[in-house]
């Protein structure tokens, strides 16, 4: 696995990922439709490693703290 590379897919995944926060925003199901596939997508190019599983896990969880903080008024930015 080129890790190089797994990690600037990661960082353009991010990137994207707060462009779609902000058209869809954390609420919608669009938007977890979105991460969903997404994230599937990433692991599936590494062959499913298990870093690029465990990476998309972290993410997944990073997001739901976000989603979470959102709801609960102690907004930070994504």
């Amino acid at each position: 696995m080129d890790y190089n590379q797994f990690f600037i897919d990661v960082t353009k995944w991010i990137a994207a990922c707060n462009d779609k926060v902000r058209e869809l925003g954390f609420d919608s199901s669009e938007f977890w439709i979105w991460v969903s596939l997404t994230l599937a997508k990433l692991c599936e190019r590494y062959n499913n490693d298990e870093l690029a599983k465990k990476q998309a896990i972290m993410l997944w969880e990073w997001l739901e703290e976000k989603a979470n903080a959102l709801n609960n008024n102690n907004v930070e930015a994504v």
